[in-house]
């Protein structure tokens, strides 16, 4: 997404959020909050899934429920610092 600025040219875009939840309702909630704060939102449903994601969108940001259904959310984030191209992507769980 872009938003362009009031009176400028120039265009910005949105940090980048990869949510990583294997509930549908949470998070469309979670989803909600951070767009209405302006970020954009992307969502993985689990760990296999969000590392994908992760390598294809670049977010600037992971947020990631502990308990996932296959790859775990610790065994996500470990697997995340481990790749050159993902490392410095900060991890909330």
């Amino acid at each position: 997404m872009q938003v362009a600025g009031a009176g400028t040219e120039a265009c910005m875009e949105y940090p980048r959020v990869l949510l990583v939840d294997g509930s549908p309702t949470q998070s469309a909630r979670l989803s909600f909050v951070l767009e209405q704060s302006g970020y954009a939102v992307s969502w993985a449903k689990n760990g296999a899934e969000a590392q994908e994601m992760a390598l294809t969108l670049s977010p600037d940001a992971i947020l990631s429920e502990v308990n996932l259904a296959g790859l775990d959310g610790i065994a996500f984030c470990q697997q995340v610092k481990q790749h050159p191209e993902l490392l410095k992507i900060p991890v909330l769980l």
